[in-house]
């Protein structure tokens, strides 16, 4: 999955910030409530986020089926583990599968499909330099910011660079990776885990001395302000989604002190 996938819609366009605040909101969301059918709403909102920010389906279907298998394990390991006194079967006389189980397992997966959607969807809207701008313009040391983004776009390198490895060991017809069995592919990824360790390290090393030729973390003397090379200004739509998630935020609490959303 690429880190930045260029486009126009209302997502695209959205100021980091507000991303955040949207981001934010959701995690606090599905942390608050416990209900299966309040996290199927926030469920819906990660969806239309999705499906507002015209995001390929296709690019996105190893995560989909990753959050589907997790969601899965997640219901079966919570439905036969989670005390409860309504069962609903029972796997060898001995193991009762719990309705009380199989709603804290929907609560658990449904969260795992808003983390793993949501966050993505939103993250991959925002090239990861205006995404550092957002973050430090609210405030978050620059620092803080760099590890941020550098963890955001490890992955991507990191896949980058085992493709490239594949692809010359192919061209050295050495093609474990590409024959069937479990055993066989298993065989193929050791030869390739030692030159990934390393180019990992030597971009690592690339990077510290580019981040120290910049003087990254310099200290500005008190009174000065930090200038930037783009500067940007949130819209009124923008203050408009940052309102609504402060609003949702506010109810979900108070509906929360007041018994609502729990199982």
């Amino acid at each position: 999955m690429q880190m930045y996938v260029a486009g126009n819609s209302f997502i695209h366009r959205m100021d980091p910030r507000a991303k955040i605040t949207v981001l934010a909101t959701i995690l606090v969301l599905i942390f608050l409530v416990s209900n299966p059918l309040w996290l199927l709403g926030v469920s819906g909102v990660s969806v239309a986020i999705f499906l507002i920010s015209g995001l390929s389906y296709q690019q996105f279907r190893p995560l989909i089926r990753m959050v589907m298998v997790l969601a899965v394990i997640m219901l079966i390991l919570q439905g036969f583990s989670w005390p409860g006194e309504r069962a609903l079967f029972w796997l060898f006389g001995r193991f009762d599968f719990t309705l009380e189980g199989t709603l804290v397992g929907l609560s658990v997966a449904l969260r795992l499909f808003n983390l793993l959607f949501a966050a993505p969807a939103l993250m991959v809207t925002t090239p990861p330099e205006r995404l550092i701008l957002g973050l430090n313009m609210l405030k978050i040391p620059y620092k803080y910011c760099f590890v941020i983004a550098g963890t955001l776009t490890f992955f991507p390198i990191l896949q980058a660079t085992s493709d490239e490895i594949n692809a010359a060991q192919k061209s050295r017809a050495f093609d474990l990776l590409e024959r069937r069995g479990f055993v066989s592919k298993l065989q193929g990824f050791f030869p390739q885990l030692l030159p990934l360790i390393l180019l990992s390290l030597r971009k690592a090393y690339n990077l510290q001395i580019a981040i120290e030729s910049r003087a990254l973390g310099r200290v500005f003397r008190k009174g000065t302000r930090r200038t930037y090379l783009v500067e940007m200004k949130m819209t009124g739509m923008d203050y408009a989604v940052v309102f609504l998630c402060l609003v949702a935020c506010l109810v979900t609490i108070v509906f929360r002190i007041m018994g609502y959303g729990t199982l």
